[in-house]
């Protein structure tokens, strides 16, 4: 078995690729599995992608384990529920090995490949954050949004964000270049424009045939629009990204 782990950081398209991988013959790809209680509330989205799979919380207080064993036990949880498949794995974000700072070194231990996905827009992944928070409250939700909605985000918090993000991926970047084991980049925007290519270059990095594959997911881009359509003050957080070496990113806005 090929154990895996698609790593990311939020608002990149790591639960739509998830999705996709899921959905092939022979992968299990787990869902929200590192999620916080809190965000997973009954009914909710995360809820629903979680499907069948327990939380690592959930089986945190059910077992009454002691970390950082219960995180090992946990892993080997996941993967005994597909015995039938050939690659298993989860997906977890930046924030949540802040949270959970032990995965890392068992991941490592278990010999876990990484699919490392990154937008290679990052104030695409900023602005995405910040229209998700002002007009989708309900996290996720996986339908196109009303066309005209936009944000106004404070011109030097926005630059900031996008200098923090891009600080930390490219860290993570270099993280996984040196990793041990197996990494793969996939780029989020290379993946909307070729799902079918990219989705066949994770299997083959995971060992499974890459023959047919099913793009059937439910997820689509919630907010469309370039983004002078979707910032009412593009100008002044266009004119904050210059000033921080970030211009570049509106270049073909």
């Amino acid at each position: 078995m090929i154990r895996f782990c698609v790593l990311s950081t939020p608002r990149s398209g790591s639960t739509w690729l998830t999705d996709l991988l899921n959905m092939q013959e022979g992968v299990r790809a787990c869902s929200e599995v590192f999620l916080r209680e809190a965000s997973r509330a009954k009914g909710s989205f995360f809820e629903e992608r979680l499907g069948e799979h327990e939380a690592f919380d959930e089986f945190y207080s059910r077992t009454g384990g002691r970390r950082p064993y219960c995180v090992w036990r946990y892993l080997k949880h996941l993967e005994a529920g597909a015995p039938e498949c050939r690659a298993v794995g989860f997906k977890v974000m930046y924030n949540q090995l802040r949270r959970i700072p032990e995965l890392w070194p068992i991941v490592t231990l278990r010999r876990y490949r990484i699919i490392h996905l990154v937008r290679r827009n990052v104030a695409d992944t900023v602005l995405s954050r910040e229209f998700r928070r002002r007009h989708l409250p309900e996290a996720h939700r996986q339908r196109p949004v009303a066309g005209g909605l936009q944000v106004a985000p404070e011109p030097a918090y926005f630059a900031g964000e996008v200098a923090r993000t891009d600080r930390y991926i490219r860290r993570m970047r270099a993280f996984t270049f040196w990793w041990p084991m197996p990494s793969l980049d996939i780029v989020y925007e290379d993946l909307c424009r070729d799902p079918g290519g990219q989705v066949r270059r994770a299997l083959r990095f995971l060992g499974v045939p890459a023959g047919n594959v099913s793009l059937d997911s439910p997820f689509t881009r919630v907010a469309a629009g370039t983004r002078k359509e979707r910032l009412a003050n593009y100008d002044a957080v266009a004119a904050a990204l210059r000033q921080a070496g970030y211009g570049h990113f509106l270049d073909d806005a």
